[in-house]
């Protein structure tokens, strides 16, 4: 991983979430935490490093005011990348803010700008 700026780093073990993620084709590994002190809600280019390896991420922090339920949720989509995450700790480092949180009119215009978070990414 190259070093270089990022915004903030901390640590979260993956937790088992709603499975709204999932269920819209962008499987994420939900960290537990008991707050997210200093983060602005929405979107992030990030990097999330398992064991060894960092992968490239979007990371959400917020309520999901569009599929609503729940506390304040911290989660990580690794595109391309299928990992079995649950009870492992992992480590974020949030690169870049790209979006506030909003709500969208359904799931499916949640989902289309969930793809265009992802082609922004542009980090590596």
């Amino acid at each position: 991983m190259p070093e270089g700026e990022f915004l903030r780093e901390f640590r979260g073990t993956v937790v088992k979430g709603k499975g709204m993620g999932r269920a819209l084709g962008f499987p994420t590994a939900n960290l537990a935490m008991a707050d997210a002190p200093g983060l602005r809600h929405g979107v992030y280019a990030a990097r999330v490093r398992v064991e060894d390896t960092w992968y490239e991420a979007v990371v959400n922090v917020g309520r999901h005011p569009t599929l609503p339920g729940g506390p304040l949720a911290v989660e990580a989509h690794m595109p391309g990348r299928s990992l079995d995450l649950y009870g492992r700790t992992v480590t974020v480092r949030l690169l870049r803010f790209l979006r506030g949180e909003r709500r969208f009119d359904s799931p499916e215009a949640l989902a289309e700008q969930i793809g265009r978070d992802i082609a922004s990414l542009n980090i590596l």
